[in-house]
C-alpha cells in the first residue's frame, strides 16, 4: 500500500527536529531506507503551519486509502543512558497507536501521529534496542520498528585525580611494596610511572574498579617515586604520587626520608644554552667527574625543587670515600645565581639517602647543618676525615649520601615536620654548587 502525504510531513518534521542542515539541490529525502523523495525542487515554509511543495508528490508517497503506519523514526538514533529522544510516526485510518518500548524505558502518550520524548533509564546497557509502534483499527493492525543504540556519554571534564597509595611491606632491601589505587567512575585508562624506573608499574595499569593492587618485591635500596594518573575522552587527571623508602639495613628503616617528599633523581643540573638534564643520583659518575674527596673548584648548578609543580623534593646524592686520606678535609660552597630562585636548605652527610634526623646524623658523622644562600653571599659546608679537626667526620672506603632538602625549617626540626620552601611552590629553586 502506496503511504499517505500525512506520512512525508511528519518525517520531514523529524528531519528538522534533529537539527539537519537546509536541504541542497543534490540531496534527497530517504525514508526507512524504502521510499525516495527528490528534494531537487522542493521547498519549505515553517513560518506557520509546516508546508512542504514538492515537484512531484506522487513519485515520492502516493496517495493510498484504509489503515497505514510510516516508518518509525527515533531522533537521534544514538543515545546515552539517562538521555531522551523522540520518537516520530504517522498513521492514517488508525482508532490508536501503542508505542513499545523496552523494559524500563519511558514515554509520554502515544497518539496516532506526532513525536513522543522517551527516556532512556541511567542503568540501560550499552547495546542496540528495538522499538516498535503498533496502530489499529478494529481487528486490523500495522506496525513498525526502530532500533536505538545506547552508547557510553562523552565525559564533560577528566576523570578526578584517583585514590593511590604506597605501603612498604619490607622496609629492607630486598623490598617489597604494595601499591592499591581506585580510579574515577569517569576514567577509561590510566598510566603508571616509577622513579627509579620499575618495570611493573611503567605504562598503563587498571582504569576499572576499586583498591586494585600490585606488590612489588625484590626491590634494591633506594628511595623509589610511584605516580599515577587516568584519563578519558576529555583528559587527563592530575598526577598523584607516592614516595617509598627501601633501605641497605635496619638502621637505615629508622630513617627514612620525609614522608610525602620525592627524590630527584634526574634532570637538576642546570647548564645556560642547553637547559635541565643529568643523573643526580650519584656525585661521580654522575654531577661531577671527580670523587668526592678530591674537590676541583668546578661548579653546577642544581635545581632543588619546583620543576615538576613540587615543592616537596630533594637530593641524595651518593658519594665514595674510596681511598680518601683519614686526614683530609674540603669543603662545599654555595651561591646564588639568576638561573634560579634561591633558597635556604637543611644539609647532611649520612650513610642513609634522604636522611635528616638531626641527632642521628650528628652521632653517625657529625655532618648536619642549615646552608644558604643569597644574592650577597654564600656559605660553606666542611667536612673532613676521620684524623681531621673537623665536626663532620667521614671513614675512609665507605658510602655515603650527601643530602639536601630546600626547607625555611630549623636545625632540629623531624623530618616529617620539615616545611616546604615558599621559594619553590611557584617557582624553580636552586644554587650553585662547588666543591674545594
Amino acid at each position: 500500500m502506496k503511504l499517505p502525504k500525512l506520512f512525508l510531513l511528519t518525517a520531514l518534521f523529524g528531519l528538522l527536529f534533529s537539527g539537519d542542515p537546509a536541504f541542497s539541490s543534490d540531496k534527497q529525502l530517504v525514508l526507512n531506507n524504502e521510499v525516495f523523495c527528490d528534494m531537487s525542487q522542493a521547498t519549505i515554509d515553517s513560518s506557520g503551519d509546516l508546508r512542504v511543495t514538492l515537484a512531484s508528490l506522487e513519485e515520492c508517497v502516493g496517495t493510498g486509502v484504509g489503515l497505514a503506519v510510516s516508518p518509525l523514526v527515533a531522533v537521534p538514533d544514538s543515545v546515552a543512558p539517562g538521555d531522551n529522544f523522540q520518537a516520530v510516526w504517522s498513521s492514517v485510518g488508525a482508532d490508536e497507536c501503542t508505542l513499545v518500548l523496552p523494559s524500563g524505558w519511558s514515554a509520554g502518550a502515544a497518539g496516532l501521529s506526532g513525536a513522543t520524548t522517551v527516556t532512556v533509564p541511567s542503568s540501560a546497557s550499552t547495546t542496540t534496542y528495538s522499538l516498535d509502534v503498533i496502530c489499529g483499527a478494529g481487528f486490523e493492525e500495522e506496525s513498525s520498528s526502530v532500533e536505538v543504540a545506547v552508547v557510553e556519554a562523552d565525559p564533560e571534564s577528566p576523570p578526578s585525580t584517583p585514590s593511590f597509595s604506597a605501603n612498604v611491606t619490607e622496609s629492607t632491601a630486598p623490598g617489597e611494596v604494595v601499591l592499591t589505587w581506585t580510579p574515577s567512575s569517569t576514567a577509561t585508562a590510566c598510566e603508571a610511572e616509577s622513579s627509579p624506573t620499575v618495570s611493573q608499574w611503567n605504562g598503563s595499569v587498571s582504569a576499572s574498579g576499586s583498591n586494585n593492587q600490585v606488590t612489588l618485591s625484590g626491590l634494591a635500596a633506594d628511595s623509589y617515586t610511584f605516580r599515577l594518573r587516568c584519563s578519558n575522552a576529555a583528559g587527563n587527571s592530575n598526577w598523584v604520587q607516592r614516595s617509598a623508602t627501601i633501605s641497605s639495613s635496619a638502621e637505615c628503616a629508622d630513617r627514612a626520608p620525609p614522608s610525602g617528599w620525592t627524590r630527584v633523581t634526574n634532570g637538576c643540573r642546570f647548564i645556560h644554552g642547553q637547559g635541565w638534564g643529568g643523573d643526580c643520583s650519584n656525585w661521580n659518575p654522575g654531577i661531577w667527574s671527580n670523587p668526592f674527596w678530591d674537590g676541583t673548584g668546578t661548579t653546577r648548578r642544581l635545581g632543588l625543587a619546583g620543576r615538576n609543580g613540587s615543592a616537596e623534593t630533594y637530593l641524595a646524592i651518593q658519594i665514595d670515600t674510596t681511598d680518601m686520606p683519614s686526614n683530609k678535609t674540603g669543603r662545599i660552597n654555595v651561591e646564588h645565581d639568576t638561573f634560579a630562585t634561591a633558597t635556604p636548605t637543611l644539609v647532611s652527610i649520612s650513610s642513609c639517602p634522604g636522611d635528616f634526623h638531626g641527632d642521628a646524623v650528628l652521632a653517625e658523622t657529625g655532618c648536619y647543618a642549615r646552608q644558604a644562600a643569597t644574592a650577597g653571599g654564600g656559605s660553606s659546608f666542611r667536612w673532613g676525615g676521620t684524623n681531621s679537626d673537623r665536626d663532620c667526620q667521614l671513614e675512609s672506603g665507605r658510602t655515603y649520601y650527601f643530602n639536601i632538602i630546600p626547607t625555611t625549617s630549623p636545625e632540629g626540626t623531624h623530618p616529617d615536620e620539615i616545611e616546604p620552601s615558599m621559594f619553590c611552590e611557584s617557582s624553580t629553586c636552586g644554587l650553585i654548587y662547588e666543591p674545594q
